[in-house]
């Protein structure tokens, strides 16, 4: 069960809205990167290079706060492959749906037997808002705004 009953029963309507919303864009955003190449998902998702970070307003920063906790939530009770970029696209969904630009990264490092590793983080603002473990290991290879 995604929470217990009691936990679910003590979330605002707002809360388990936003829970449930990112259930959803979670598992279609896993089915659409095993079932379409990523090179359409980027173009679709607008890969270039960052123009500069945005300064957040207080209520955008609740919000982020907000969509941060969610993703983390179902990203916890889920066991998808390529778990750091499902969480980032589905957090840059739900905050571009709520008016917050962020950026997305994709970087890639090599691991002590020399094979290479790739992870995705979501930057809003100052805030890294997914993926944010690690990421400074990983050399940025390309954003998507």
């Amino acid at each position: 069960m995604l929470l217990n009953l009691k936990k679910w029963q003590g979330l605002s309507l707002a809360d388990k809205g936003l829970l449930i919303k990112t259930a959803v864009y979670s598992f279609w955003v896993q089915v659409g990167l095993r079932l379409i190449p990523f090179r359409l998902i980027a173009e679709k998702l607008n890969l270039q290079q960052p123009q500069k970070d945005n300064h957040l307003t207080v209520a955008q920063v609740e919000k982020l706060e907000k969509i941060r906790w969610s993703v983390a939530v179902i990203s916890r009770r889920t066991q998808w492959k390529n778990r750091c970029l499902v969480d980032a696209i589905v957090a840059k969904l739900l905050l571009k749906q709520n008016g917050i630009p962020s950026i997305l990264t994709l970087g890639l490092t090599k691991d002590d037997h020399k094979k290479l590793r790739a992870h995705a983080w979501l930057k809003a603002g100052e805030d890294i808002v997914t993926g944010e473990h690690g990421y400074e290991q990983f050399v940025p290879m390309g954003v998507i705004e």
